[in-house]
């Protein structure tokens, strides 16, 4: 079979995901070509025999280069397409939630699952997200890895799967997508780039996927009106310039994330 995916990934978590999926459907014989949300056109979609959605969960739902790679998806026949998020804490009905936009374009979602992941947000008003010890890392990992081998194992067998559909699921993605949304608009009043800190490196230009960030006279600087929180440019500048209140520059108390090794490399888009 041929796959198509489209991913988006700000710190890594994602593109581990992706990896272990592709590896196993590479292994079983099977041809996987990946396009990055951000920089991909239309033709994603073709020459396939399924498309593939892997995400990070944002609130119940997932990044906006993909929202915007599903909104414009020309109308299907029943073209199959599996969805695989991750998130740092729950997924609630984020599958469901996805299903239901690419059905309304006559597309076939045959599988939805969800594995959980080491979070990659630690700055001021997350306190009550503890950081995991190693150990149990490790163990979700594990549990990951055995999540995802599943599903492939299930994808390639024709097997439907749904995950996080019920009712209780679909009242609470609900309600979190309408908080995340305030969340967001509130956090980022508080997002700034620290002007006696920065080195003009350019690192957050490059990385930033919607162009949200400009370098004035050498110096970066975020517009919170395009910036979509994906926290790229907080975790990757190398100076910790890129700050959430002025707590945040605490980078012992509140640690960048970088990978599940610390040692990812961010996509560059210009």
């Amino acid at each position: 079979m041929k796959f198509n995916i489209n991913i988006f990934t700000s710190t890594g978590n994602t593109k581990w995901t992706l990896d272990k999926l592709r590896g196993y459907f590479v292994d079983s014989g099977h041809k996987v070509r990946v396009f990055d949300s951000v920089a991909c056109g239309d033709d994603w979609v073709e020459d396939c025999d399924m498309l593939g959605f892997i995400y990070p969960i944002w609130g119940s739902s997932i990044p906006k280069p993909q929202l915007d790679s599903i909104d414009q998806l020309a109308d299907s026949e029943g073209q199959k397409v599996f969805l695989f998020g991750n998130a740092g804490m729950d997924a609630w009905d984020t599958g469901s939630f996805i299903r239901k936009k690419l059905k309304a374009k006559g597309y076939d979602v045959v599988y939805a699952a969800n594995v959980i992941l080491p979070m990659n947000s630690s700055f001021p008003g997350l306190q009550f997200i503890k950081k995991r010890a190693p150990e149990k890392s490790a163990l979700m990992l594990e549990y990951a890895e055995h999540t995802i081998k599943k599903a492939v194992t299930d994808i390639l067998e024709e097997k439907r799967y749904f995950e996080c559909k019920g009712f209780l699921n679909r009242i609470g993605g609900t309600f979190i997508r309408m908080v995340y949304k305030l969340f967001v608009n509130a956090f980022k009043k508080t997002y700034y780039v620290d002007q006696e800190k920065c080195n003009g490196c350019g690192i957050c230009y490059s990385i930033c996927p919607v162009g949200a960030i400009s370098m004035n006279d050498s110096k970066a600087a975020i517009d919170i009106g395009k910036c979509i929180f994906c926290l790229k440019c907080y975790n990757f500048c190398p100076q910790t310039a890129v700050l959430k209140g002025k707590r945040s520059a605490d980078s012992d108390k509140y640690p960048r994330y970088r990978g599940l090794d610390g040692n990812y490399k961010p996509t560059k888009y210009r």
